[in-house]
Formats: structure tokens, sequence, C-alpha cells
């Protein structure tokens, strides 16, 4: 697989990288691009261990439904009437403000506990904002969540039983969401950010103040402007991150609406709603209703500009703008500087009187459905995130250099301390080994043991010494905890290795020898560096709660680094949005002219953008590449820019290799040397007398030397090209996954790779033993090579080769050179311009090559050799294709496991994962107030007016898919009732026979009119399915 390739660009490429996240975010096959809750609750598991007590499908199935998914009226309607009266049944002083679409007031199970304030924001400013009928809402609301830390754990089980049940079942358990609500999703903190910057401006930077004019202050001064380079390099990040404001404002408003200042309505919401395809939602009197509401809350009257990001981003308040750019996890976005341990969902249905009874301390932002107690009380945990600082699927560790120590740790402490353990279990005298039944019953018992301990030992070792590593909860009983394991796995060994006898003669040997006490000494060294360690990370965790937030910088180097990568995701997140969109501005910018825009409407510009559309397909630019990827790894753009994230369990494997490496290195060297004195050894313990054939038999020390260094050091070469090129391959076969060089959405490939994730545990062995497997083949077929060209028996065979293959090779070359003279006088493409000369020249070279013939399967042997020996060591990329295989066994099945690695991180850590992660966390934290039908109705108008080309992702209840050239104008008869199914597909026949009337020759010569004619195949094709139904 080559690391260099093309890959497309533009919205092409913005559609491609979808259909990959879909592909990843999808649990089973699905024909159509969507995502259903099921995909979101089992994300949510695995991302942030979302319990499925606290939270069910159904409930996640509501959320998508609030989050603008499930365009099914009826469904959608039945849903919230529902939980309405479930909502109303179930509280004991209902609340006007507990809203249909909340997907907890439902819940009578849900209880509340937590040991800490998580929500640090002030009510103040809440209440100011808002009128004193809802602060008061707000206090009594708090009154309820105050007594759920009374409840009792049997309440809590019996109602949590009841509440499954419930909300299982499946007419209200189901919901997806298709291509354009996701994009929605996805711009969500974009339509936040500009609504915040329209109003409130950019914020400026602030650099260190101006010093005076004396000589200590010229010191003070070279003093900011070191203080000021990472406060521009930031602020530079911090720019690349925002929307393009005025087009979001004005230019893309007039995509959806076709005119400058339209009067809200709810006949021009609904002729918008028809305009752009959404025939369902415009039946929907309801929603359409809260639309005109959502517009009519900026007070203008008119589809403005200002009301036009209203409409975008009024149900979004709850978002904070400014967690894009700061120095904080994805969950800490959310939830806070808490522990995901600390949640717990809120219960409603408690006794007023028991709460007020409480001294408990209850602190919950208002509209909050989960709460936190000051004192731990038993309940249901909304996130129960055991272990995760050994989690090496979505690596969430304080320090990524920790987690390479302890591996290190223990890889070194079994090589050294468990082989003894291994050689005694194998040298006992159970029975005797001499025979051939007891050699196979030893290794048997050997390897069970060797499995078990490397198990039980990798349980009871990484586990404890990782438990101050987590990134959330960084306090001095971790951190000794962790400091004491290692030294007691570090020290108690060495005492005991040192302090014991009773070793028989060969165990002695080897415990005394110098390779044992210096990995001893390794392994020592290592378990004090991670101490040290762990004690600075206590340090710079107190540090970092005293240090100013100003410092930023500081704080910069002083964070975890999952709390670094988060925050480069996020910067890659908002520049790739930034770029989905300024790649369909430039579409739409194609012969648009503002007065076309208001008389034709949405027409004329969503036809000149499909055209573009169509021209954009084709245009690719180059990626990936050795240079290219390790130089975007040192400046960080791999990250920041590509949102490509490294995942430990890859740095693991390089650092051993890198470890291991060095070790055979070494022990190559240590091995030819011995070797070759034992060799002169062995020639000079020969007889006075002995022939000289025989003595020749025997090799001297220099021919070894000869030999088996210069093979030596091409095997170190293979090592250090197999230790570098990981990376660059990782990176390389995620980028064509997101471009679809290898396809994803809809492949049968990809399907497989869903299956057996578990078996990615292999990957970190197996790059450290199949690099050793490469270098010793390199080593001793190079090696033997070079021997044979030395050694008496064998030198004159092996010059006749040499000679025969320096002949052959300049006989090659000239047919190479005669077969290329022919071919450019006689050849063009597929044809013969002289077809007599090729004739004669095709007959002479081919009866040759009947005698050349042999040098290429001999070429074939060496090549397939050389290439299996090299390729042995890497488990990236295939050597046999995938379909070589006997009986179903595929026979290079490792390199799958290692695409299986890279997919699962992606899943996770793809920026566009972690944002709608980020998504879905808001909405259960904030059902009442974060996201609404209205406002989610409004931003997929957006996505649809300025992305047309996705409409053939969209997936309506009752309604055919949308095609390519969507752009049509359905003009309303000024009745509520939207166009027959037949005449709307008629227009869009119509339309796009049009566009295929319209082009201009010139440019449908360079667009290609195949695409063109395939639209309008899809058109008809779709007309005469519709002229079936009716």
């Amino acid at each position: 697989m080559s690391l260099h390739f093309q890959r497309k660009k533009g919205a092409a490429a913005d559609i491609k990288e979808l259909e990959y996240i879909i592909a990843l975010h999808q649990t089973i096959p699905r024909e159509t691009a969507t995502i259903s809750s099921i995909d979101v609750h089992r994300f949510l598991q695995s991302r942030y261990a979302l319990s499925p007590q606290a939270v069910s499908q159904s409930q996640i199935a509501e959320l998508l439904r609030s989050l603008g998914g499930c365009d099914d009226v009826t469904s959608t309607t039945k849903g919230s009437e529902r939980i309405h009266q479930s909502q109303l049944q179930s509280s004991v002083l209902p609340s006007p403000h507990l809203p249909e679409s909340s997907i907890h007031a439902v819940d009578d199970h849900e209880s509340v506990t937590g040991e800490k304030q998580i929500i640090c924001d002030s009510d103040g400013n809440n209440i100011t904002e808002r009128n004193e009928n809802v602060a008061s809402d707000r206090i009594h609301l708090q009154t309820l969540e105050h007594a759920a830390c009374q409840l009792d754990e049997k309440m809590n089980e019996t109602t949590t039983r009841q509440a499954v049940l419930q909300n299982d079942r499946p007419n209200n358990s189901h919901c997806q969401l298709d291509l354009v609500q996701i994009v929605s999703l996805l711009l969500i903190p974009t339509f936040a950010a500009a609504s915040i910057i329209r109003r409130d401006g950019v914020k400026p930077m602030q650099l260190p103040p101006l010093r005076g004019d004396s000589w200590f202050d010229f010191l003070l001064k070279c003093l900011d402007r070191l203080r000021a380079i990472p406060i521009l390099s930031m602020y530079v990040a911090y720019e690349s991150t925002l929307p393009n404001v005025h087009f979001m404002a004005h230019k893309w408003r007039l995509l959806v609406t076709g005119d400058d200042n339209s009067e809200i309505t709810e006949e021009t919401v609904r002729r918008l709603l028809l305009r752009h395809g959404e025939e369902l939602r415009a039946k929907d009197s309801v929603l359409v209703k809260e639309m005109v509401e959502l517009a009519q809350q900026s007070n203008s009257g008119r589809l403005n500009a200002e009301t036009w990001l209203h409409v975008l981003s009024a149900d979004l308040v709850e978002w904070n703008v400014d967690s894009e750019t700061d120095l904080s996890s994805f969950f800490q976005d959310v939830f806070g500087g808490s522990d995901p341990g600390e949640v717990f969902v809120m219960d409603r249905n408690l006794d007023v009187e028991e709460a007020e009874q409480s001294k408990k301390e209850l602190l919950v932002e208002p509209h909050s459905a989960f709460s936190i107690c000051v004192k731990k009380k038993k309940g249901v945990q909304v996130f129960r995130p055991e272990r995760t600082n050994i989690d090496l699927v979505v690596d969430t560790h304080a320090s990524s250099f920790a987690v390479v120590l302890v591996w290190l740790f223990y890889l070194f402490g079994f090589i050294v301390y468990g082989s003894l353990l291994v050689i005694t279990i194998y040298g006992a005298n159970w029975c005797d080994l001499s025979k051939f039944s007891c050699q196979v019953s030893s290794t048997v018992v050997t390897w069970a043991v060797l499995a078990v301990l490397l198990s039980v030992a990798g349980v009871f070792v990484i586990a404890p010494m990782s438990y101050g590593n987590n990134p959330y909860r960084s306090n001095v009983f971790r951190t000794i905890s962790s400091v004491t394991f290692s030294a007691v796995y570090g020290c108690i060994p060495l005492i005991v290795v040192r302090t014991y006898e009773d070793y028989d003669k060969d165990m002695r040997k080897i415990v005394e020898g110098d390779a044992f006490a210096s990995g001893q000494a390794i392994t020592l060294a290592i378990c004090v560096i991670l101490v040290a360690m762990y004690v600075s990370n206590l340090l710079l965790s107190w540090i970092r709660s005293i240090v100013s937030v100003k410092f930023r910088a500081l704080r910069y180097f002083l964070s975890t680094s999952n709390v670094r990568g988060e925050l480069c995701l996020k910067y890659a997140a908002s520049r790739k949005m930034n770029k989905m969109i300024e790649n369909a501005r430039l579409l739409h910018r194609h012969r648009q002219r503002r007065s076309k825009v208001a008389e034709e409407g949405q027409r004329s510009s969503q036809r000149d953008a499909f055209r573009s559309f169509l021209g954009q397909i084709e245009q690719y630019e180059s990626c990936g590449g050795f240079f290219w990827t390790w130089k975007r790894v040192f400046n960080g753009d791999l990250l920041s820019t590509e949102g490509v994230w490294i995942n430990t369990r890859l740095i693991i494997m390089q650092v051993a290799q890198v470890v291991v490496g060095v070790f055979f290195a070494v022990a190559v060297l240590l091995f030819v040397t011995t070797v070759a004195d034992e060799a002169e050894e062995a020639r000079s313990s020969l007889p006075a007398d002995t022939p000289t054939w025989v003595v020749d038999l025997f090799p001297t020390g220099a021919m070894i030397k000869r030999s088996f260094y210069p093979s030596a050091v091409l095997a170190m070469v293979a090592e250090l090209f197999l230790i570098l090129i990981y990376i660059p391959s990782a990176t390389a076969t995620v980028l064509k996954y997101r471009s679809q060089v290898l396809p994803s959405f809809r492949s049968t490939y990809f399907y497989k790779y869903r299956g057996g994730v578990d078996s990615v545990y292999t990957n970190a062995a197996n790059g450290v033993w199949c690099m050793i497997g490469s270098a010793i083949l390199i080593f001793f077929i190079f090696g033997i090579i070079f021997f044979l060209f030395q050694w008496p028996y064998s030198q004159k065979v092996m010059l006749l080769i040499l000679g025969w293959s320096i002949g052959l090779s300049v006989t090659i070359a000239l047919k190479m050179l005669l077969t290329m003279g022919c071919r450019s006088f006689q050849y063009r493409s597929f044809f013969r311009i002289r077809p007599g000369a090729a004739r004669v020249s095709s007959l002479a070279l081919e009866c040759w090559y009947f005698g050349l013939a042999s040098s290429t399967a001999l070429c074939r042997v060496l090549q397939f050799l050389l290439a299996a020996a090299l390729w042995v060591g890497r488990i990236d990329v295939n050597f046999l294709a995938e379909d070589v295989n006997f009986l179903g066994y595929g026979f290079d099945y490792v390199p799958s496991n290692f695409v299986k690695d890279l997919l699962v991180h992606e899943a996770h850590r793809h920026p566009y994962m972690e944002r709608l992660a980020q998504m879905y966390l808001m909405k259960l934290k904030h059902p009442d107030s974060f996201g609404t039908r209205a406002g989610a109705a409004w931003r997929q108008l957006a996505v649809v007016a300025l992305f047309p080309w996705m409409t053939q992702y969209r997936v309506l209840e009752n309604q055919m898919d949308q095609n390519e050239d969507d752009d049509i104008s359905l003009e309303s008869d000024g009745s509520d009732k939207p166009l027959d199914l037949y005449e709307a597909t008629q227009q869009r026949l119509q339309v796009a026979v049009d566009t295929v009337r319209q082009q201009d020759p010139r440019e449908l010569l360079y667009q290609g009119a195949d695409h063109v004619q395939e639209m309008v195949d899809k058109v008809e094709h779709r007309l005469v399915g519709a002229r079936m139904e009716l």
C-alpha cells in the first residue's frame, strides 16, 4: 500500500468524510446514511461508559427526536404526548417548565448522588436574564432536586426495573438521524459562535503590558516578547476556528429564503419547508408554529440577518462558545471540572417535605438532568468510568508517557524475573526430558503457565501502577497508591533474587551473569522514573489549580496529555467545519449574483452549485507520504488540522520496537563475535596433519565477521525502516478511509472490520515480534549469501552465478531499451500507429523472450523472498491479498487487526465523533433548554440550502429520497396543502432536463456529460416508480 496518494478536495471530500463517519457510527450494516438511537447508545457506552440503568435506548431515541431526528410527525407527537402525561402523573409538584420532549422526566427510577459541585457558574447571571417566574420555577426545581439526595437504595432498585421495562417499549425506542441532521448537529458550535461574534465581536489578543525605558525594563521587555510567542500562536489558532459570520448572516440566509427581508408568518415558514423538500414537516402545524414563535423572539418581525442568526442559535444558550478554545476536555466542557463517576441522575419524584428536612447540599444547574451531591449517596450513576487509566481504546490518560513507562516496566520485569520462573518450570524433573512425550507435555505445561503468568501479572501489575494516571482524579491517595505499587514491584523482586541462595548451577549462572544484572538495573531505573513522574504529576496538578487563567501558555504545558490532545481535536473539528462551509460557499459563488438570487430564489443558486459540485468531483490533492506525515507530527498539524489521533497502543508498540531493536542489534553483534571466536578456536584445535580440504571446511573468524557484520547492518536498517514506517502508514490508512480511497460506507470489506474488534490486543506484540522475525531473516539471508562468496567450496559457484547475473542484467537492459524504442514509435495507447513494423518487432521480441523468461522466474523468486523477509515485519499492510485464503482461512490476516485498531480509535477519537458525543451529552444534561425541534428545523433548512447535494442522503418517512438536483422552488397556491408527489417528481425531472439544455457546451466538455445524464436517468427512474405507486 503506497503512503502517498491523491485524495479528493472541496465539497466532494467533505461528503466522503461524512460517509466515513456514518460508517464508523453505525453498529450494524445499513443501506441508508443514517445513525440510529441504538448506535448512539452504544457509542456513548463505549466512549463515556454510559450506564444503561441511567439512560436507556428509548431515552436516547427521545434525545434524537428533540435534536431534529425521526421525521415522522405521528410517532413524534404521540411519543411527546405519552411522555408529557407520564411526567404529570409522576411529579409531586408539576413544574410548568418540564418540556414535552424531556427524556428524563419520564424516568421515576432516576436518583441523584455525588460528591462535589461540578457546576461552577453562578445562578445570579441566569436569573437576571430571565423573568421572575422563571426564577421561582428554578427555585422549585432546586427544591425537588435537593430532595433527591434522600432517596433510599431499595426504592432506587425497584423503580429502576420498572422504568427500564417502560422505556424499552418498541413503539418509542428507535429513532434515526440522516446525513443532513448529523451535519446540523456538527454545526451547532459554529452557529453559536457566529451569533456571539456578531453580537460581541472577536475577542482581542491580550499581550503583556508595555514596560518603561530603563535598562532593567529592557530585560523585562525581552521576557515579555518571550511570553508573547505562545500567546500569538494560540491566538492564531483561535482565529483559525472563527466562522465566516458575514457569509452566515447574509449570503447563507439568502440561500434559504431567496428574499432579502421577508415577513415571518406561518405561510412563509411552510413555503420555505416545501421549497427545500421538507414536505413532511410542512404538514406539522405545531412545528411550523414553533418555528414562527422562535423567529419572532428577535422582535424584528422579518427574517433579516439578526433574526436568521437568532433562529439558528436561540436554543443553544447552554453551549459555552469559549469551550472550543479552552484548555479542557470534551467531558469537562459539558459537566465542568468533575469526574464522570460523580454525575448521577436526578429524580424529581420525591417528597418535598423530605427535601426540606435534608441538610445535605445539592448544587445543580437550572434545567439540568443531572445533579451532584456534596456527600456520597447511593444512586444510579450516569457514567461508570471504572479503570479508565488502563483504557487503550479511548486513551484517557493523564500522561501517555506514564503509560509507556508502565508497559516497559512490565515487559522488562517479566523478561528479567518471569524468565526465571519459566526456566524453572520447564527444567523441573517431572519426567524424562529425553522422551518425546515428556518434551511435548513439558512444553504444553510451560506455555500454559506462561499464559497465566502473563495475564495475571499484567492485571495485577499494570492496573495498580496506572491507578494514579487518571486525568479526572488526580489526588494524593491515587498518587501514593501508584508510587507504592511501583516501589513494591520494582524493589521486592530485586531483593528476593539477591537474597535467595538455593539456586542450581545453571540458574546461578544466569542470576550472576552480567546480562541479568543489566536487566535488573534497567527495570529499577524505569521504576524510579515512573515514581518521579507520578510525584511530578501531582505537583503539576496542584500548580494548575493555583496558576491564573491568564497564564494560558504555562497552563498548556502543565496540563495533562488527554486535555492537550482533546484541545487539538477541538481545533481540528472547528477548522474542518469552517472548511466545509467555505467549500460550499465557493460553489455557490460560481456565477451567483445577489440580484439573480433575489429574483429567482433558490433555483438559480442551487443549480449553479450543482454544476460546480459536479466539476469539483474530479479535483484531487496530494496527501500522505513518509516526510509529509513526520513533518505534520512534529509541527502538530496532524492532530490540530487533520484530526488524526496517534493512539497509545501504537506508541507503546513503537517504543517497544526501539528498545527491542537496540537489544537485538547488540545481541547480533555479540553473536557474530562469539561465533567468529569459536570458529577460530575450532580451526586451531585441529591436528597439524589434518588435510587442507578438511581445514577449509572450517571457516575462519574473519570470514564470519566479513559476512555477518554487513548483514547485521542491513538487519538494523530494516528495523529502522519498520519502526519509522508505522506512523506514516497508519496516517495514510486513516486518511484513505476518510477520503473513501479505501471504501467504508456500504462496503462489504468494511463490514468485516466490525466483527472481532477485540483482536486489536494482538497488535503491540505482533509489531515487536514480527520486526524481530524480519530482522533475523534479513540477517541470515544476506549473511549466508556473503559467506558463500568467501567460503572456498562455494566461492567459484557464487562468482559464476554473479557473472551470469551481470550478463543477464545487461541483456535485460538492452531488451528494455529496444522495447521502449519500439513502443514510442509504433504504439499509442491501445493502438498501433505503424502496424507493419509493430508486427515484426513483436514477433522478434516474443521469440527472444523465450530465452530470457528464465530470468523473470529467478527474479520473481528472489523478489518474493526478499520482500517476504521485509514484509514479515509489517503488520500494517497486506503482503498477500485479502482474497488469498484456503477453505475460509486467510493466510495474511494480521494486517486486518491493525486496521481494526485504527478504525476503533477513529470511532472514538475522530473530531466529528467527539463533537457528536458532546452534542449528545449536552442534550442529556440540558433536556429542557438545549436544542429544540424548532431550532433543529431551522438549522436543517440552513444545511439543505447550503449543501443541496446532501439531499440525496435525506431519509424521510413516506417520502422518496431527494435526488442530486433538488433545486426547485415549489410554488404554493396559497393553501397549506403541499404539491402532489407526482407533480413534484415531474417538476424535478423538468428542472434536470432544463439543466442539461442550459449547459454551456464548453463547460459540459470540462464537467462531463455522463454525470448530467446519470442524474437525469436517476430522476426518470424515480418518476417511473412514483407513477407505479400512484
